[in-house]
């Protein structure tokens, strides 16, 4: 081969990898531009909401975890052991792809009537949410799956049902994130609270509860005192009675981490007596 064949050739692969890495930069750069903050879109009225700041570290951290292997090895779980030990032997369990693919912060929100939703925040992972409407017209008559695509005024949601054992879920997606509910309610709520001043980005309370409890865990757990009390005491006038004579915050928070190095449960509640 020549080398003016050798050249071009070499110019054509230097082309072709430039391009690769310019369209990368040019999606994440979009990724950065329009990229929002998930507390934009959860209500500060909720019953329990569980942050998890990334599933990648709550993965690594219980596929890791030795205690694990003790309480599975029990004979009735026997099945289940030998299932995870597979899996943690196996090449993918260790598999940084998988770990990048994890690395993204979830929120789960029970509102005040217990229905629950979520919401995740998918990173730059969020790019390729983009062909769900290219996968909606092949799953539209698919024999196990069927997902539809509604409209609204200001944005899109999907409803995806498996046809084997009748469920539904409804998802939408803004920018990086993916809200996932299990009515269509829940999901025009999130896009609700958005142009609200009801939303936990502007509670300064949930701030400060939130830098009471211990950093580093796996998850953080937020509970609405008033209504977790009154729900347990309906029935029990006494006990009432007591509790009544405290003056609770709004809300506890919990901070939860489980590994093979410690294991804590940090809370917070602020009460005070009239």
């Amino acid at each position: 081969m020549s080398q003016k064949k050798v050249n071009f050739i070499l110019k054509i692969i230097f082309i072709f990898l430039i391009s690769i890495i310019l369209f990368f930069v040019i999606l994440y750069l979009f990724y950065f531009i329009t990229k929002v903050d998930e507390k934009n879109y959860i209500s500060k009225d909720y019953f329990v909401y569980i942050k998890v700041d990334s599933i990648s570290k709550l993965y690594n951290n219980l596929i890791d975890l030795k205690a694990l292997d003790v309480i599975l090895s029990d004979e009735k779980y026997k099945q289940l052991y030998n299932i995870l030990l597979e899996f943690k032997n196996s090449a993918i369990s260790k598999n940084k792809f998988l770990a990048s693919m994890l690395d993204m912060k979830v929120n789960i929100i029970l509102d005040n009537n217990y229905n629950p939703s979520i919401l995740i925040n998918m990173k730059f992972k969020s790019i390729f949410l983009k062909l769900s409407g290219v996968v909606a017209k092949i799953l539209k008559n698919n024999e196990e799956f069927n997902l539809k695509e509604f409209k609204k005024e200001n944005y899109k949601y999907y409803k995806l049902t498996i046809v084997k054992n009748n469920t539904t879920i409804y998802y939408s997606i803004k920018n990086n994130l993916l809200f996932l509910a299990l009515n269509e309610k829940a999901i025009d709520d999130f896009y609700t609270i958005s142009k609200s001043p009801n939303k936990i980005i502007d509670d300064e309370d949930f701030y400060y509860i939130k830098s009471q409890v211990k950093k580093g865990g796996i998850a953080k757990i937020f509970i609405n005192t008033q209504i977790l009390f009154e729900s347990f005491l309906k029935k029990n006038q006494y006990l009432k009675n007591i509790i009544n004579k405290l003056t609770l915050n709004k809300v506890s928070a919990l901070s939860l981490n489980i590994s093979n190095s410690e294991i804590f449960l940090s809370t917070f509640t602020k009460s005070y007596t009239e």
